[in-house]
């Protein structure tokens, strides 16, 4: 378990956003965010967001989520709230 705030914040996880000790599921949610940019060319949450605005939309919001894709249901789990309900890197 980790708890340093090193990293993207647009890519942060909701327990990494809270302060929380987090490990490998908050990799697994950055991978989601990612592959929704990489399939939208736009990041998952707004970069003009200012950085209590952009960590109340991920804690707060409903999770974002890649409409009719084949991606869709590896997002929607990437992004699950609940680090113990996301999938494994296996």
């Amino acid at each position: 378990q980790l708890n340093s705030a090193v990293g993207s914040a647009l890519y942060m996880s909701p327990e990494r956003v809270q302060g929380e000790a987090y490990s490998t599921p908050a990799d697994i949610w950055s991978f989601g965010c990612t592959i929704i940019e990489l399939a939208t060319g736009q990041t998952a949450f707004d970069p003009q967001q200012s950085v209590i605005e952009l960590w109340e939309s991920i804690v707060m919001d409903p999770s974002p989520r890649l409409a009719n894709s084949a991606l869709s249901s590896l997002v929607d789990g990437c992004l699950e709230k609940d680090p113990q309900r996301r999938p494994t890197a296996k």
